[in-house]
């Protein structure tokens, strides 16, 4: 008989999951993807509908779509990318591809209205390889605020047309390694 309460063979203080809380756990996932993919499916109906009432009438071309999923996906990775550093200079790291593939599944939680659907599949999709859930949670704040930033940064430099040279290069990446540090002492400090 399996002791629910708490698994004797790893020292008596790992938790067993019960059957029904992993039956609730697939549901609770089932539910939320339905939620994400009609979400997704009413931004692309009204989408299309505006588009009929502008006298527009929507194509499918599947080679522009496939190269527009590329773009966007490679566009993605950047930030993707970023968001793993920062997971990674927490006091739980993550590897990259862990932390690439939860930013890249949880845009699709942007669609759900109130946007607050990200951080929750964000944090679900990397605190099974080793992320705390605040970690991740503070990732994406700190991801996001550097992402907007960064965007009225680069505007600022092509507003004012300024040339981007060796001096803008340096700035950002001094920019870049002093956030991190910061980052990296708060968490240690925080967390």
């Amino acid at each position: 008989m399996v002791d629910h309460r708490k698994n004797k063979r790893a020292g008596g203080n790992a938790r067993v999951a019960k059957p029904w809380s992993r039956t609730a756990k697939g549901l609770l996932k089932a539910a939320l993807a339905v939620i994400v993919l009609a979400a997704v499916g009413k931004q692309i109906a009204d989408a299309a509908s505006n588009m009929l009432a502008k006298g527009n009438r929507p194509t499918f071309d599947p080679i522009w779509v496939a190269a527009s999923i590329a773009a966007y996906l490679a566009g993605l990775c950047f930030s993707g990318l970023f968001f793993g550093r920062v997971l990674k200079n927490s006091p739980t790291p993550v590897g990259y591809l862990p932390a690439l593939r939860a930013y890249l599944i949880s845009h699709l939680a942007k669609y759900v209205p109130g946007k607050a659907l990200v951080v929750v599949v964000r944090a679900g999709l990397v605190v099974p390889y080793g992320a705390r859930a605040v970690s991740a949670g503070f990732a994406t704040l700190y991801e996001t605020l550097v992402f907007m930033a960064t965007g009225g940064f680069l505007a600022a430099i092509v507003g004012s047309k300024i040339k981007v040279g060796a001096d803008v290069r340096r700035l950002c990446r001094m920019f870049d390694r002093a956030l991190l540090k910061k980052i990296k002492l708060d968490l240690q400090r925080n967390f």
